[in-house]
């Protein structure tokens, strides 16, 4: 919300002791969190260090060492962070107390999956992409303890999950529209909406808009993807095939 230009610049390894991996604003946007990187391993769990950041200033306000790779994380507004890790294989998403930086939970899952969290924040979603054949695994949340409990998992394509702020739908990287519940209907497919991979997703829920970069399954190239309040695909841009990321900001893309 600020300009950027009233942001000193630095470079990350001014700011930053060992490699960011990845940034996670609160919900309620107190807390700007990064995972940095000190050690990874494809056969061995590796080691890092979680930074908690003041999103204004940038000022560091508390950082901690994990024993875990963190490559993926989340935060969320009751002070936990969970944390996805990116070396060992086999290896665990676990959960930390924010003000302390002690674990609270931990399950199994394979290396570098991708993380989202419900709106509700206390239910979350790791996402394979090194897996095959690939998964989509939903994990319990305790608010008050951290404790992760995993509740199920379907197939599928490799990359992440973008769960709608609706609480009731989530968009998965191989184009299918997926129900979320806390019934025997979780992850269970409604249709596919886009013939497409899925590399971001963003809800414009004032203009009751859904916009996405697909990668077309019959192409190599990008595509900017617009879908009504019904999931319906109304319109289909081309793009760089190098385009991954977007964010609508109205009138802006």
């Amino acid at each position: 919300h600020r300009d950027l230009h009233s942001f000193p610049t630095r470079r990350s390894s001014d700011l930053f002791p060992h490699i960011p991996m990845s940034l996670a604003l609160t919900p309620n946007t107190e807390n700007l969190v990064v995972s940095l990187r000190r050690r990874s391993s494809t056969d061995v769990e590796g080691e890092g260090t979680l930074m908690v950041l003041d999103p204004e200033t940038l000022a560091i306000r508390r950082e901690f060492d994990v024993a875990m790779d963190p490559e993926d994380i989340l935060a969320t507004d009751a002070g936990l962070l969970i944390a996805a890790s990116g070396s060992g294989q086999w290896t665990a998403v676990s959960s930390f107390q924010v003000e302390t930086g002690a674990e609270l939970g931990s399950s199994p899952i394979y290396y570098h999956g991708r993380l989202a969290l419900h709106p509700s924040q206390q239910t979350f979603y790791v996402s394979t992409t090194a897996q095959n054949p690939p998964a989509l695994t939903r994990f319990d949340l305790s608010p008050s303890t951290g404790e992760i409990t995993v509740r199920g998992s379907t197939g599928s394509a490799n990359g992440a999950a973008f769960p709608a702020p609706s609480g009731t739908e989530l968009i998965s990287a191989s184009g299918t529209l997926l129900r979320t519940s806390d019934d025997a209907q979780d992850l269970r497919d409604i249709r596919q909406i886009a013939q497409a991979s899925i590399r971001d997703a963003h809800f414009d829920t004032a203009h009751g808009l859904v916009f996405a970069i697909g990668n077309p399954w019959v192409s190599s190239d990008a595509a900017l993807l617009r879908f009504d309040s019904a999931y319906a695909l109304t319109e289909s841009l081309p793009l760089a095939p190098s385009t991954a990321y977007l964010h609508a900001a109205p009138p802006s893309l």
